[in-house]
Order: structure tokens, then sequence, then C-alpha cells
């Protein structure tokens, strides 16, 4: 019984089974199959078989358990093993235990792989180790293997010290050598370990269509040579030597070339190079370590990678890339957890990500989540990256959709101790203000527009023009009553007006214009103390910091009057100032058809009845070739009638 039941038939298992336990009595596992039962395998033939089987076991950028996996497939039964063998592909980790060498070299040329393995795959520690198992198996792979994948965690001296020309010879005397990958771990992505001597390849590689050598460089004499090497080449990958055109003298074959370095060649966003999906499936590794390197490695290439740009989104693009990162805000390892969170908050940076990160399955969670952190820069790295994912309008609307707790959490942020945490939520929320929907839940929330007005009076530049800018967006919609009814929320952006940051001053007034469209609020807004003392000020050109914010302050004070209207005296004050009426003739130049309605509303009241003003007016060069422009556009129909009235007047 015990002889059939090792003999790999399932059906010959059942019936030994069946047969002890109903002579000791005990009953039967549920699991167990009736004899008659149709085995679900024996549908599949061997070719499709094979075809899952080599799906499971070939997945040389995830580098986990498939050598584990083999040997189990093979221990269910003879067929299994038959289709194994026949899938031709082996992963080995040479340092996964005592004689692990001696025991890939066995196995490699034992009867189950014997004349049949096409693509390999090998991790190895030590140079020693390695050298020693490619000269004994490379010489019996010449007329099958088609991939060879290295993977070395070698020290740079290490790396230095082993003889690759004679690799390479060993690897050039494989027929059907179709792609070769080397990644040494110590190199990093900005400089070589090692550098080849392209005088030691005897012959070329024919067949070779896609190489990686990531941590080695060609030689700075002879790059031509080294590309004739490799007649067939069509994807390369390989460190550069600094002022050298790699690719002008590279095969024309090529169908792509990346290039590692100080500057990275080759990156468009689309193309991923075998060394970064590399790093990335190492992200889920069962050893801390490597998870650890993993994560500082693409630390390091989305920080300080060049270009930026292309280099974040083959990051992203990287597969399962970013739900590996996601993952790991969820661990206990702190140093992993902040590590991710800082690589995300970079990927998220840049537009066409965003998108992708807002849709990975638990990453708004984690991010949520992690606002609760002891941590300060982990609670505002979090905020930072989810104010970058807020920057993109549908990424927006989709995260409240997913998460609506998220504003919630922004808005218990502004509470906190830190005011780097309170500016970087404040970001955040200006940036999901934007969205009407949006804008309804922010102020529905607990606390929010309570919270908001009383960063106006924090002492804080940064935090009053954040909590100013959130307001105004806020007041773009139904929601503008309820802002502009908020305790000490008009008091508060009228003070603002005074305030010696030009920058904070615009987004005052600005928020202020949005809330005078409503017929109360421009009631309310004149009869705060101080205001417009205040707002005759942000129209004296001889004011402010910031040339480019003075120019938007002066635009938002001219709509801004022109909203709430004037009081006796007020058009005097501005006309005594020198240099307002030039301020408010640049309005007429504005795309924004309010802003021209207000300057030519503004410059009417003015010259009504003032000679003198309508004088100093007429002067101001070019002043009546830009109403003549206004009546002549067509965008300006609604200003037509009181800008040919103005001009008839100055004329």
């Amino acid at each position: 019984m015990r002889a059939q039941a090792g003999s790999g038939d399932p059906h010959s298992t059942v019936e030994w089974r069946q047969s002890r336990f109903s002579s000791s009595g005990e009953q039967p596992d549920s699991r167990a199959k009736a004899p008659d039962q149709e085995n679900c395998f024996d549908r599949l033939c061997d070719a499709l078989l094979g075809s899952i089987f080599e799906r499971a076991l070939w997945k040389p950028c995830l580098l986990q358990h498939q050598a584990r996996d083999r040997v189990r497939l093979e221990a269910v039964c003879k067929r299994f093993q038959e289709v194994v063998r026949v899938t031709g592909c082996l992963e080995w980790d040479l340092d996964n235990g005592p004689q692990t060498e001696q025991n890939f070299v066995r196995y490699a040329l034992g009867s189950r792989c014997k004349g049949l393995l096409r693509k390999v795959v090998l991790k190895a520690e030590r140079p020693l180790a390695l050298m020693g198992v490619l000269q004994a198996v490379l010489p019996h792979l010449v007329n099958t293997l088609q991939e060879f994948y290295l993977v070395l965690d070698f020290s740079e001296e290490d790396a230095q010290s082993i003889d690759w020309g004679r690799i390479l010879v060993m690897l050039q005397e494989c027929k059907h050598l179709v792609a070769l990958h080397i990644f040494l771990w110590e190199s990093g992505w900005h400089r070589p370990a090692v550098v080849l001597d392209s005088s030691k390849l005897p012959k070329p590689f024919l067949k070779l269509r896609d190489l990686s050598l990531f941590g080695f460089a060609a030689p700075s004499t002879g790059i031509q040579s080294f590309f004739q090497s490799f007649p067939s080449l069509e994807n390369v990958e390989l460190h550069q030597l600094e002022g050298h055109d790699y690719v002008q003298s590279s095969s024309s074959s090529l169908k792509s070339a990346v290039l590692w370095g100080r500057m990275i060649y080759g990156l468009d966003g689309l193309v991923v190079p075998r060394s970064l999906r590399v790093v990335a499936g190492l992200l889920d590794s069962e050893s801390s370590g490597v998870r650890e390197k993993a994560l500082e490695m693409l630390a390091d290439l989305s920080h300080d990678g060049k270009p930026e740009k292309p280099v974040n989104e083959a990051i992203a693009n990287a597969p399962g890339c970013l739900q590996k990162l996601v993952n790991l805000l969820g661990v206990q390892r702190e140093y992993e957890q902040k590590e991710a969170l800082m690589i995300l908050d970079n990927l998220a940076e840049h537009w066409h990500n965003r998108m992708a990160i807002v849709t990975c399955p638990g990453s708004l969670q984690q991010l949520l989540s992690l606002f609760k952190s002891n941590c300060e820069d982990t609670r505002g790295t979090a905020a930072s990256a989810l104010g970058s994912l807020a920057q993109h309008p549908e990424a927006c609307v989709v995260a409240i959709q997913l998460v609506p707790a998220i504003l919630q959490g922004l808005v218990d942020l502004l509470d906190d101790e830190d005011r780097a945490m309170q500016s970087i939520a404040l970001q955040a929320l200006v940036h999901f203000a934007n969205d009407y929907d949006n804008s309804a839940f922010i102020v529905a929330l607990s606390g929010g527009l309570a919270k908001l007005v009383s960063l106006l009076q924090s002492g804080s530049a940064e935090l009053a023009t954040g909590a100013a800018d959130c307001l105004q967006r806020l007041a773009k919609y139904d929601t503008a009553e309820a802002v502009a009814r908020a305790p000490g929320c008009l008091e508060g952006l009228v003070n603002l007006l005074g305030s010696s940051s030009t920058h904070t001053r615009e987004k005052a007034a600005w928020a202020l214009t949005t809330l005078a469209e409503l017929d109360e609020s421009a009631q309310r807004i004149p009869l705060v103390p101080g205001f417009w003392h205040k707002l005759v000020e942000c129209l004296d050109p001889s004011i402010g910091d910031d040339a480019t914010w003075s120019e938007y302050l002066q635009e938002d004070a001219v709509s801004l009057l022109a909203n709430v209207g004037s009081e006796i005296g007020v058009m005097e004050a501005i006309a005594s100032i020198p240099g307002s009426l030039h301020v408010i003739v640049n309005v007429l130049d504005s795309w924004m058809v309010p802003s021209v309605r207000s300057a030519v509303w503004i410059l009417l009241e003015m010259v009504r009845g003032d000679m003198q003003t309508r004088k100093a007016l007429a002067e101001l060069p070019g002043v009546l070739q830009k109403l003549e422009g206004i009546v002549d556009y067509e965008d300006f129909e609604d200003v037509h009638v009181e800008a040919a009235e103005l001009l008839e007047m100055l004329r």
C-alpha cells in the first residue's frame, strides 16, 4: 500500500487512504476524492499545464521562492514532475543554507533538468561560490540556455576581483542565449562598480538581443568594439562613463538603451528597465535586510535621479511597485514605513503618477492612518503626499469618493502643535477645496471653518495666507454664504489687507472679492473698521515686496472696490496716490472680464465731475488704445457701453 501511495498516481493515493480509514474505523478526510471522481488536471493537456507552471515558476524579477515551488510541484505526482522538467526554468539562491552550491549543481545536472534548462536565475553573495557553480554548470547548457540572470550581493571590491571576461566567454558558448542580465546590488544607480574589458571577448554574442549589466560600464576606450560584440542587440542597460556617447557608438539595431549615471538616459516614463523591476520585486522579500536595501535604492533614485520626471514615472510604472510601497505603509517596522512613505511622497509630486497612486488599493486609507502617527515627520509627509495627489482634479474627486474621512483628518491636523504640519494640511485642503462637492464637505465638517478663520489671526504669514487661500476657494461655490457668516471671517480677511506680505494681502483681497459677489457680504465688508484705508493702500504701487504678487493684488483690489461700491471721498483718495491711475489702467489689459469691467467702472467714477483727474487719465500713455481695444473685442461685450462712454469723455 505504501509503495502504491508513493507512486505519484492521485487515484491510487485516494484508494490507499480510504482502505486505511475503513480498517481502523476512522472517518475519511472530507477533502479526499471518491475513486470515480474526475481529476480536474486530467482535463488539461501537458502543453497548457506546462504554460501554467512556467508562469508560476518563471518570475526573474521577483526572486522569491520559485525553486521551492518547483520542488513542491515535482513532488505531487509523476505527471507534474515531467511537466515541470519541460518548463526548463530554474531559480536558485546559492547562499540559502549549507551545501547549497553542491545541491544546485547536482539538481541542475541531474535527470530532472539535464538537457532541458532554458532559463536560469542565480542569486549569490560569495564570488568563489559563483565562479565554481558557473564553471560546473554552464558547459552543460551550451545547447539549451536562452535566458540567464545573476543577482549578486557583492561588495564593490569583491565584484572587481571576479574575472568577468572569463564569465562572458563561458556564456558566449551558449549558442541560443538571447537575454543576459547581471545585477550588482552594491553599485547603486549613479556610478559603476566594474569597468569591463571588451578585448577579452573573442567572438560576438550572435543571438543576444536583451542585455542588462547593472553596475557595469563599457570601457572608456573601445566602446565601439564593445557594442560590436552584440550585433543583434535590441535592448541594453548599463552604466556609463562620464563624457562618452554610448548610444551613438552602439548597434543600429537598438530599440532602447538605458544608461545609468549622474544623468540617466533612455527613460521616458514608459520604459521600465530590468534593474528597476528587480529592485521593485524585492520590496516584499521575506528578508527585512533585503527590503530595506531595495527601499534605500528606490529612495535614492526617486530623490536624486535626473531627469526627475521620467525617473519617477518609471518607478511608478514598475510592475507591482506602488502596491508594495503602499503595503509597507502598514508594517510595524518604522524605518521601512518611513522610507516607503517618502518614496510615495516623491512619486506623488508628478502629475502622471497621481491617479495611479489614488487608485492603488489601500493607498488612501494607509496615508490617512499615518495622520495619527506619533512622529511629526510621518504625519507631515503623509499630509504632503495627499496634498500632491489633490492637485490632480480627477484624482482629487476620486480620493474623496473612496475615503471621505481624508478631509476630516486634514482639518484635525490644523490643530497640530507644529506649524509646519498645519501649513502642510492647509495646502492639501486648498487643493481639495477646488472641487465643488469637496467644498461642501469641508464646510460641513465639525470645526472646519472655525479653524480656518482662527488661522487668519495666527500671527504666521504662511498660515494666514494658506487659510485665506482656502477660504477663497470655499467661497466660489454655494458654500460662500456659510463662509461669509463664519464669526470673524470678514474681519480676519480685512485685517490681512494690511499685512507686510504682499502674497498674504493678495490672498485676502482675492477671498474678499469672491465673497463680495454676494450682496449681503458686499454690504458687510465695508463696515469692517479700517477696510477703506487698507484697500486704498493696496492700489499704491510703491507698497509691496514682490512685483508679481503686487500685480495680482492690485487687480484683486480693483475688483473688490467695484464689488463693494465706494463711499464719499474714496475715489478722491485713490486719485491722490501717485501712480494709482496707472495701476488701474494696467488692469485694462487683464484677460478676465470681471477685472476689466471693474477697472472701467472705477475710472468712470473717478473722472465724473473731476476734470483734473480726467485730464491726468487722458494723458497716460496707451489708455485710449486700451479702451478702443476693449470696445472692439467681442469677449468684452458686457463692458462695451461703459468703455465707450469713458473713451468719449477722455477724447
